[in-house]
Order: structure tokens, then C-alpha cells, then sequence
């Protein structure tokens, strides 16, 4: 859904896949990962430049931060959000095409040791 504060969904996902399909998208679209704040345990807050030195933000985040007892390999797909916004006045075809490319590879990078290579076009 785009609202004026940007582009939000929902997405299943492995956490432990999240920063990989992050890179991912971001080369595909274009646009390079300046910082990444992972300080709290459920988010993930990036912060992007677009070719035309556009800031965007782009926040994964999960209900509940991680079992320390338990790998983040074996915890499985979880629900995550995503929320993306494009410069001072949004860009939801950027905004769409980040989100989609990321929900795309986490499908594709979920299971131990199955993962398949990025899409020649990327």
C-alpha cells in the first residue's frame, strides 16, 4: 500500500536472509546501501542513495526479536515489514520495485543450502 509516508507490505521471510536480498535488490535497482543500523534486535533500518542522490529508507522488521537460544538458521520463514520511502516526496514504482525485489530473493534464498543464483537480468 503507498501512503505519503511511503511504500509498506508485508513479506515471509528467513532473518538470517534479510541483509543478502537487501544488497540484492539494491544492486539490481540501482541504488547503494550508505548505512544499515541493526541496533534493535527486530529491525533492520537501511539507508540507500539513489543514482540521483535520493535518500531512501527502507525498514525490515519482525514482531519479535530472536530466540538467542535457537540459530537464526533453524528459525524458519517469519512475518516480516517492509517499509520503503524515496526521497522527500516518495517514488512508489522504486518504492514497489525495492520491496518486490527483496520479497522475491528472501523466497528464493529460504532453506538451508537450496538457494538459487541471483536472475541473469540482476
Amino acid at each position: 500500500m503507498f501512503t505519503i509516508e511511503g511504500t509498506n507490505v508485508r513479506a515471509m521471510g528467513e532473518w538470517s536472509d534479510v541483509d543478502a536480498a537487501v544488497m540484492a535488490a539494491a544492486g539490481h535497482r540501482g541504488v547503494v546501501v550508505e548505512r544499515l543500523d541493526a541496533s534493535d534486535p527486530k529491525t533492520f533500518d537501511y539507508r540507500l542513495i539513489t543514482s540521483k542522490q535520493e535518500e531512501v529508507s527502507l525498514v525490515i522488521s519482525r514482531d519479535q526479536a530472536p530466540d538467542p537460544t535457537q540459530r537464526l538458521s533453524q528459525e524458519g520463514p517469519i512475518p516480516l515489514r517492509i517499509a520503503c520511502r524515496v526521497g522527500a516526496f516518495g517514488d512508489s514504482t522504486l518504492e514497489r520495485d525495492l520491496i518486490d525485489d527483496i520479497r522475491s530473493r528472501l523466497g528464493e534464498l529460504t532453506g538451508a543450502f537450496t538457494s538459487k543464483p541471483l536472475p541473469s537480468g540482476w
